[in-house]
C-alpha cells in the first residue's frame, strides 16, 4: 500500500486549505458553523474580496484576492492558528453553502495537511494589509452565487466582507 501525503508548510499568505476537516455543507440553506458570521467586526480591520471576473461559464476558474486591511495603530491577528488566515463562504443558487478553501482540494490526489503555526501571514501590521489568494472552479449548475470573505475565526468567519455576486451562465 502506497500512502502518499502532500504537506504544505505555510510560508506566505497564498497558502490554501484548512488544518481541520469540515463536513461538506448539506444541500439546504443552513450555514455550517465554521462558515457562519461570528459576529466579530473589529473597527480597525476590514476584509474585502475581489475577483478577476464575476461572470463565467461552467468549468471556468475565478481567482479571488482577499484583502485584510488594518487601519489602526496596533497589530491585529487575522484568522486562527493552523492554515490560512481567511476563507470564502460561497452560497449556491440551491441554497447550499461551501468553503472555497476546502473546495480547492476536494479532488486532490493527495490529502492536504497544514502546519499549525501562528505565522506572519496571520497578522496585519498597523496601517498595512494582508493578501490571500484563492481560486474556485465554476460548477455545472448555472445561476447566481454569492461570495463572502472573512477571517477564519474560532466561531465562524470574523470581520466578513461585503457580498460579491458571481454569475455562472
Amino acid at each position: 500500500m502506497n500512502n502518499r501525503h502532500l504537506r504544505i508548510i505555510l510560508a506566505a499568505p497564498l497558502a490554501l486549505g484548512s488544518c481541520s476537516s469540515h463536513p461538506a455543507a448539506s444541500q439546504n440553506s443552513i450555514i455550517p458553523p465554521y462558515l457562519s458570521s461570528s459576529g466579530i467586526d473589529r473597527a480597525d480591520l476590514s476584509i474585502q474580496i475581489r475577483a478577476d471576473r464575476t461572470t463565467v461559464v461552467p468549468g471556468d476558474t475565478i481567482r479571488f484576492t482577499l484583502i485584510a486591511r488594518n487601519t489602526g495603530p496596533t497589530r491585529i491577528q487575522v484568522g486562527v492558528q493552523c492554515g490560512p488566515s481567511m476563507d470564502i463562504r460561497m452560497s449556491e443558487p440551491g441554497g447550499s453553502v461551501i468553503s472555497v478553501l476546502n473546495a480547492q482540494f476536494q479532488n486532490s490526489e493527495f490529502p492536504v495537511f497544514f502546519t499549525c503555526e501562528l505565522g506572519s501571514y496571520h497578522f496585519a501590521e498597523p496601517t498595512d494589509s494582508l493578501l490571500n489568494r484563492l481560486w474556485w472552479k465554476a460548477p455545472a449548475t448555472r445561476g447566481e452565487y454569492t461570495a463572502v470573505a472573512g477571517a477564519r475565526g474560532r466561531n465562524g468567519l470574523d470581520d466578513v466582507s461585503a457580498p460579491l455576486s458571481i454569475k455562472v451562465r
